[in-house]
């Protein structure tokens, strides 16, 4: 699973940037999307590129798409909150100026106060995202609906930050950024799923390591000795 989540992140991202913000110089030179080492990663793009591996990988054990995102999405915000500190220490994704410093203003090198977007990141989409997806799932849900609580979260709380971060280029519609109807979109492209949770019994499944071991193992690729291994690392 991390080798197939590895590969979308880098592989998605990449292409993600190339095709949403730098799709001129894509197409005066196709090679510049090789070019890793000027940087650019699209985290957007990259997400489409995690869900395509988890779908490959869920074939691969003959599990379903949602089967394994529900399984997985109570971890993504560690990652998530651990990249925007990251992000914080290294001055990147800077924070608009603040029109009344307030204690919490952060110098980017400017000798400028900003707002420290990135923090509120990781307040938010790390550690408030983390907290909810570990109570949901507490007890048993129905199927896709720990997905959905993940992609409304995340696309809302991504959506108000971005306030508060220096924009990139405005779409034009309205005085929105790019990275802001990526998000309205992940925030309300699951109403269809919330509403058939709410009209239809759909079966409730429990998402354990446990379950997800067992299945791996069903499929021949993890002797019954390893798994006993692992059970006794828990």
């Amino acid at each position: 699973m991390i080798f197939y989540g590895a590969m979308g992140v880098i592989l998605g991202g990449r292409i993600g940037y190339t095709l949403f913000y730098n799709f001129p110089a894509f197409v005066d030179n196709p090679i510049s999307i090789l070019h890793i080492h000027q940087g650019g990663m699209s985290f957007h793009g990259g997400m489409l590129g995690v869900f395509t591996g988890l779908y490959l990988f869920g074939r691969k054990y003959g599990m379903t798409f949602f089967q394994v995102s529900d399984f997985i999405a109570p971890w993504v915000p560690i990652g998530l909150g651990a990249g925007r500190i990251g992000n914080l220490i290294n001055h990147e994704l800077w924070g608009r100026p603040m029109e009344t410093v307030m204690p919490w203003a952060f110098d980017y090198g400017d000798h400028i106060a900003r707002h420290p977007s990135s923090l509120y990141q990781a307040l938010t989409e790390g550690l408030l995202l983390f907290l909810i997806l570990w109570w949901y799932p507490s007890k048993p849900r129905p199927h896709i609906a720990i997905s959905a609580v993940f992609m409304s979260c995340y696309g809302s709380f991504r959506f108000v930050t971005e306030f508060y971060g220096i924009p990139n280029s405005p779409l034009g519609l309205l005085p929105l950024t790019a990275y802001h109807w990526a998000d309205f979109v992940l925030s309300y492209d699951n109403i269809p799923a919330w509403y058939l949770l709410l009209r239809m019994k759909i079966i409730v499944h429990k998402y354990t390591l446990k379950n997800l071991l067992n299945r791996i193992r069903l499929c021949g690729n993890l002797p019954s000795d390893g798994l006993m291994k692992l059970k006794a690392l828990r």
